[in-house]
């Protein structure tokens, strides 16, 4: 077995690669060693921030954690992130006036869309517009096979209400509704969870699917689509991707 193998809370990652400490659109919150994950996720998350980078220059998105280099258990901290098919991103942020900026750590969001850096004794703002970029983005592309976004309902909220009011497609608004999630005793207000769902090669190789498929990208149906595609996929293959319950925590 290699890659990812198991389950995103109960499992390792065998020939995972490290994410850049910082490249195009983006840098590492910590230099602590936690910035592993398979190569199809690393790939996906490096072409996302230089593709926000180009259509919206600014601040920089700040990257938290993703698998120790063999995965496994990241307690306290994080209930999953074991399998390197994680990572914890930032929200972006502007000064009050709108100028994009590094998000200087994990800064809870209020209702208003503002939040406090005490340490610099200054009001910042969600930068709707670039967080927008970022969800859309990781959802359109098909080989990343983007699962689930994790984040508060009210960012959840306000992305859509962006999205809708700045005129995105049906299609897209269908995959964030359905990716945008905020998973039951972990409300993240403060960074979005990003992870990635296990395609075929994956499964082959010990990756266990947790939670739905989405149709757009692992060519298997939601429950009551059309089954077309899944013929060639064994019938143990085929019951790895039966939607599963989400765990309590997501962390």
């Amino acid at each position: 077995m290699r890659g990812s193998v198991g389950l995103p809370q109960a499992g390792v990652l065998v020939g995972g690669e490290p994410l850049a400490k910082e490249g195009r659109g983006y840098a590492m919150l910590r230099d602590n060693g936690v910035r592993y994950g398979i190569p199809r996720f690393t790939a996906l998350l490096t072409r996302t921030f230089a593709t926000v980078a180009a259509a919206r220059p600014g601040g920089r998105f700040r990257v938290g954690d993703l698998s120790a280099p063999h995965g496994g258990r990241l307690l306290p901290r994080h209930a999953s992130h074991r399998t390197g098919r994680d990572v914890d991103i930032l929200f972006p942020l502007t000064t009050m006036d709108g100028s994009p900026i590094d998000s200087p750590g994990f800064l809870p969001i209020r209702a208003d869309g503002t939040t406090e850096d005490k340490a610099a004794k200054r009001t910042l703002r969600f930068d709707t517009s670039r967080a927008w970029a970022l969800v859309s983005t990781l959802l359109h592309d098909d080989e990343g096979a983007v699962q689930w976004i994790f984040c508060a309902k009210p960012v959840r909220a306000r992305l859509l209400a962006y999205a809708t009011a700045a005129g995105a497609d049906a299609e897209t608004l269908r995959r964030a509704a359905r990716a945008l999630h905020e998973p039951s005793g972990a409300p993240h207000d403060d960074h979005f969870h990003v992870r990635i769902a296990c395609n075929r090669e994956d499964v082959a190789n010990g990756c266990i699917p947790y939670g739905p498929p989405r149709s757009w990208h692992l060519a298997i149906p939601e429950p009551g689509e059309e089954t077309a595609g899944t013929e060639d996929l064994s019938p143990i293959v085929r019951s790895l991707f039966e939607p599963l319950a989400m765990p309590d925590k997501a962390k």
